[in-house]
């Protein structure tokens, strides 16, 4: 067991019964609270609720470092509106791995690339940090160089990354069932919790100790990211939260670079297929009914993700189309509907800058006639 400090909070077990005290320690597979009648109680970790395995791992389990852990990269910077539409982001080809910490009886070692912080319940080399950084690394650039001003990206700390090794203590954290990756809280203290299998890494047969897969890539682990480095106030309608995550997730990546100026084809394939690989689509085909335009961008986030496979996949449309086809092609609507987010409107009114004067129809009839150069046609309900 080690120390924690902590205020008095309300826990919440599974059965939904609460509590006050105070977080004393942390143990393998247990935690000890100081009540409020000043006695000390053992509660199991299994018992404790989703939110409060969540603030274990925020607060307690992954305290920063005082004065937090400053970024190396490329900060400061990330591109104006004005900029062109990158065709690539690479990540370093040096990338340089620092070991911050190696506590074996606490089972905690910490790792730091440029811009992220690594924290895992096992050691690892830094090769094979290394080796997985790289797609953490070229996503953080591939953020900081789209034109869409993200000022996540030119924060002065590192992104916080927790590493699990195994699949039942990434659970027992509050990871989702079936998830490769989850991003936990939002802005600047967001977080990523991560299995080191979904990173295709695992123990070395015969060995005490970590290997890498090379060729194995986890694009839902992408998604996640962009979702971790995206501002809060552009995180203010469904489709564009989700939209612009699969985006970058279905970007071709290789050998730390993403081919931005080849992904149409690899976004079509993910939204009516299975993905160019096979690996995750959303399986709409060629030819898709759609509600009108105007309630589906309206949706709030819990019907959206009630239904991911079309949500998901339309909305990803949505992004493209917004990014490459709408207007000039020169993404001046979507680029006015984030400077307005990221100044203070609300999200209705910032809707506004996608529409620039069109009807809800004339939308539809252009996003339909940009959908039909890419092979697809849109059937809008009524």
């Amino acid at each position: 067991m080690f120390p924690a400090v902590s205020s008095a909070r309300t826990w919440t077990d599974v059965d939904g019964r609460k509590i006050e005290a105070e977080l004393l320690e942390i143990g393998k597979g247990e935690v000890v609270l100081k009540l409020a009648n000043g006695k000390t109680a053992k509660v199991s970790y299994a018992r404790l609720s989703t939110a409060d395995k969540a603030f274990l791992i925020e607060e307690a389990l992954n305290p920063r470092p005082k004065g937090a852990a400053a970024v190396t990269g490329n900060t400061a910077k990330c591109k104006g509106f004005e900029a062109f539409w990158p065709s690539a982001a690479q990540c370093s080809l040096d990338l340089k791995i620092d070991v911050v910490s190696e506590e074996p009886d606490k089972h905690r070692f910490i790792y730091h690339s440029a811009h992220f912080e690594f924290i895992c319940n096992a050691q690892l080399r830094p090769k094979v940090v290394s080796a997985f950084a790289s797609l953490f690394e070229a996503t953080h650039e591939f953020l900081r160089v789209l034109p869409l001003n993200n000022r996540l990206t030119a924060t002065p700390t590192k992104l916080r990354v927790v590493l699990f090794d195994s699949m039942e203590g990434y659970l027992a954290a509050g990871g989702p069932p079936g998830s490769a990756g989850v991003c936990s809280g939002s802005g600047a203290r967001s977080m990523i919790l991560v299995p080191l299998e979904s990173l295709g890494v695992r123990k070395v047969p015969g060995k005490d100790e970590f290997g890498v897969d090379a060729k194995q890539t986890n694009t839902v682990l992408a998604h996640e990211l962009t979702h971790a480095l995206m501002e809060d106030e552009v995180k203010a309608a469904s489709w564009y939260i989700e939209g612009s995550a699969e985006y970058v997730r279905l970007t071709p990546f290789t050998t730390g670079r993403y081919r931005i100026a080849e992904n149409r084809d690899a976004i079509v394939a993910g939204v009516t297929g299975y993905g160019k690989r096979n690996d995750g689509g959303r399986a709409l085909g060629k030819k898709i009914d759609m509600p009108p335009l105007s309630e589906f961008m309206e949706q709030p986030y819990p019907a959206f993700v009630a239904n991911p496979q079309f949500n998901y996949g339309m909305a990803t449309l949505l992004t493209y189309y917004f990014y490459h086809l709408d207007g000039r092609r020169d993404a001046a609507r979507i680029k006015a509907y984030v400077q307005a987010l990221q100044s203070g409107e609300d999200e209705p009114d910032a809707r506004k800058k996608l529409l620039d004067g069109r009807e809800w129809s004339q939308l539809e009839a252009e996003f339909s006639a940009a959908m039909k150069s890419l092979g697809l046609t849109l059937n809008f309900g009524s």
